[in-house]
């Protein structure tokens, strides 16, 4: 169900074969989302959150950077 909508967004947004990079940008998020809360340091674990916020933005071209 998530990943069909993040599909449908990037698909809005002109990026092929958007079903995989759905299910690829879910799993980045995740994966930053249980790191940071592994990591025992608050500064740190908001870095890796940071990061992987960034970097997504960047790669789909999205957010105030990119309007």
């Amino acid at each position: 169900a998530i990943i069909g909508r993040v599909s449908g967004m990037l698909e809005a947004i002109g990026i092929e074969d958007a079903e995989a990079q759905a299910a690829a940008v879910m799993s980045q998020m995740v994966g930053a989302l249980a790191l940071a809360r592994a990591v025992a340091d608050p500064v740190q674990s908001e870095r890796i959150l940071e990061i992987t916020r960034a970097d997504l933005k960047r790669r789909y071209k999205v957010g105030a950077d990119h309007e």
